[in-house]
């Protein structure tokens, strides 16, 4: 009888660990951050444009600092860092996203590599991955419309800023 007891007991200590342990592992799930790289095309055109986005999700988004963005070597910037965010409080719990995105256009023909993004977000740095853009050779008509239908040349020669007066 008594070795009865002691195993009916330490099967439910043993219970009692795992659910513990289970327990554990949900709620640091459930408040988990993270700092994500994606694009839009992976494969893109000489002329085409493509944006790039750089997103961190979980927790209080105001905490968010010091993003640092990679060096975009081989590409054209044509706008950005662009800044959005999104908060939701549920049931007291904040949580929240905030995207930095790019609109990109390749400078050359070729495989490129954006490296890792970073940002800092409760004393922790996180980092993105770094992923490829694969760059092919694109069509006059590509070009043409990358430039709204004017060439270059016509660019350079009719387009200019003046102060105000």
């Amino acid at each position: 009888i008594l070795l009865i007891y002691l195993i009916r007991t330490g099967m439910r200590k043993i219970y009692l660990l795992i659910t513990v342990f289970l327990w554990a592992v949900f709620i640091r799930s459930a408040n988990a951050q993270q700092f994500n790289a994606t694009v839009d095309k992976t494969t893109v055109g000489q002329y085409d444009r493509f944006q790039i986005y750089f997103t961190f999700e979980g927790g209080d988004i105001n905490g968010i600092s010091n993003f640092h963005p990679p060096a975009l070597t081989g590409f054209k910037i044509l706008s950005g860092p662009n800044q959005s965010s999104s908060m939701q409080i549920i049931n007291g719990k904040v949580s929240g996203s905030m995207t930095f995105s790019y609109i990109a256009q390749p400078s050359n023909i070729g495989e490129f590599t954006i490296q890792s993004a970073s940002i800092d977000y409760g004393g922790k740095t996180y980092r993105t991955q770094s992923f490829n853009i694969k760059v092919e050779k694109g069509t006059p008509q590509q070009q043409k419309e990358s430039t709204g239908g004017y060439s270059q040349e016509e660019l350079e020669t009719n387009v200019f800023t003046a102060p105000e007066s």
